[in-house]
């Protein structure tokens, strides 16, 4: 989730003192060059899905569209681009596309109550079998969370941003990941690549601006752990389940991911003349 309290230039990217000091350097949020190798078509067929169901369900936004189909035909996008993409956001909103963001984000914080050996006191009923869930894998595999939500610079990439967990087993301190859609471990890629990241990492402390070990002793650099904990059930159970991350792959997936985003880096084409 996000820092709020890290210091961020204008495109939210913290904002972190080198390790050699100086001026304050962008770093990259590490979920930006996790996703920089994932395929983005299924997300995108998905939004324009939720749009279309979006605008029947919601009468005033279909009239809106229709107003500015009908004053400006075919060239409605061209001139009315904000106002389209606006209209786009509200119909997302009208089928409950951001729900599931902001369960995700509760579901983080949920869980960090039941870490702590408690149970929260005001659960949503639909989340109740989800948590109950989590607390039964958690105690079942001997799982303890050593540390949530740190803070992490990796001054090789350039790259910053807060981890979920530090998780033991079995005696090893893993960066662990809670994942919440429905489909996390058939497309890895990402969840591997964030992760491996982190474990490269230092801790970056935001008020002192110092780095210190992400963990006393060091984390495992090999296997991360995803804690997939999807919020409806699969078939007629609730399950959460952990699966070990390959981080040797994830870090050369980093690495690869960061020279992606440099090729595509191509100067303005110089025109012929």
């Amino acid at each position: 989730m996000t820092d709020y309290t890290a210091k961020r230039d204008r495109w939210g990217r913290p904002l972190l003192i080198p390790p050699g000091g100086g001026e304050r350097a962008a770093y990259m949020r590490a979920s930006t060059l996790a996703k920089a190798l994932d395929d983005g078509s299924t997300l995108a067929r998905w939004q324009r899905s939720m749009t279309m169901l979006g605008l029947v369900k919601d009468e005033s936004l279909y009239a809106r569209v229709a107003s500015l189909l009908s004053r400006d035909g075919d060239r409605a996008y061209e001139k009315n681009r904000t106002a389209l993409r606006e209209i786009a956001d509200q119909a997302m909103s009208a089928v409950g596309a951001g729900q599931k963001a902001n369960k995700g984000t509760s579901v983080h914080e949920f869980t960090e109550v039941i870490d702590d050996g408690r149970w929260p006191e005001f659960v949503p009923a639909k989340l109740v079998h989800p948590l109950h869930a989590y607390r039964k894998v958690m105690l079942d595999l001997s799982v303890k969370v050593v540390d949530t939500e740190v803070f992490v610079a990796v001054d090789e990439l350039k790259t910053a941003g807060s981890l979920d967990r530090l998780v033991e087993i079995d005696g090893r301190v893993h960066v662990a990941d809670i994942k919440t859609g429905a489909n996390e471990p058939d497309y890895p890629l990402g969840v591997t690549t964030q992760t491996a990241i982190y474990s490269r990492g230092k801790r970056y402390n935001l008020r002192a601006d110092e780095r210190s070990d992400l963990w006393p002793g060091g984390v495992d650099q090999e296997r991360g752990v995803l804690i997939h904990l999807p919020l409806n059930p699969i078939g007629t159970e609730y399950r959460c389940d952990l699966y070990w991350l390959d981080l040797t792959r994830g870090w050369e997936a980093a690495q690869t991911a960061l020279d992606v985003r440099e090729i595509r880096k191509i100067p303005k084409l110089e025109r012929i003349s």
